[in-house]
């Protein structure tokens, strides 16, 4: 499953099967965000999860089944359409995921609309919530934001081996958009011209934003978090150094 932001619905959709291979109608989505505007001016984007219908992907291959009688090429087959739908037997975890976390925040009386759980890939599990309460739940300077991850990634780690990825309203979006900016404005210039840089200190959620945006922009480059006395995080990018004989 992938996750996709446009600004309408179809356009999400239609970006979801440019990139999962497939036709328009073919896209088995679950919004997570509307679309919406104000007074004419768009204030929010559509957010979908999509994934390949899952008949879709049994029309395409069944023929070829038929075709052949050998089991290693049945096998093979049916291997091509669980790689290509993204999940294994672990999406049968998903209903049971989503009830204890809507039981979670029910009992804290938390007023939570939206709890939204499909697999990313075969070991992380997207978990999407909204409503009322996100703000609360997202804490000043995302402090209560970093405990539930923690709670959750804990819980789901141990009793499911799964990984999590979480959104609380649009958290990660604006944290992703912070990062974006500061790496843009303060980084990726000094790294170009002097080859080396070390970050400010970063929070837990953009030390781990940040360190993938600068792996993935330096690959040939040393990107390594370091910690200071105290235990704060920050980043340091450089050139890997090889020792001399």
């Amino acid at each position: 499953m992938i996750k996709v932001e446009a600004s309408d619905l179809e356009g999400a959709i239609l970006e979801a099967s440019n990139r999962l291979g497939c036709s328009y109608n073919d896209v088995d989505y679950y919004v997570l965000q509307d679309p919406s505007t104000l007074f004419g001016v768009r204030k929010r984007n559509a957010i979908i999860v999509a994934s390949i219908k899952i008949s879709s992907l049994i029309d395409g291959f069944s023929e070829e089944l038929e075709k052949n009688e050998n089991s290693d090429e049945k096998d093979s087959f049916i291997k091509k359409i669980s790689d290509k739908l993204g999940f294994d037997k672990k999406s049968e975890y998903l209903p049971q995921i989503r009830e204890d976390i809507n039981r979670l925040f029910k009992d804290r009386c938390f007023e939570v609309d939206t709890i939204a759980v499909s697999l990313l890939n075969n070991e992380t599990v997207f978990i999407y919530i909204d409503g009322k309460d996100a703000p609360l739940l997202i804490g000043r300077e995302g402090y209560r934001y970093r405990a539930i991850n923690y709670i959750l990634q804990s819980w789901i780690t141990t009793k499911y081996d799964l990984k999590i990825q979480l959104e609380i309203g649009e958290f990660i979006k604006k944290q992703n958009e912070n990062v974006e900016k500061y790496l843009k404005s303060e980084v990726f210039e000094e790294v170009d011209k002097k080859g080396f840089f070390k970050t400010k200190i970063l929070d837990d959620v953009l030390v781990k934003l940040a360190i993938k945006k600068l792996r993935e922009k330096y690959k040939n480059k040393y990107v390594k978090i370091r910690n200071t006395q105290d235990g704060s995080k920050f980043i340091v990018i450089d050139e890997f150094f090889t020792k001399k004989s």
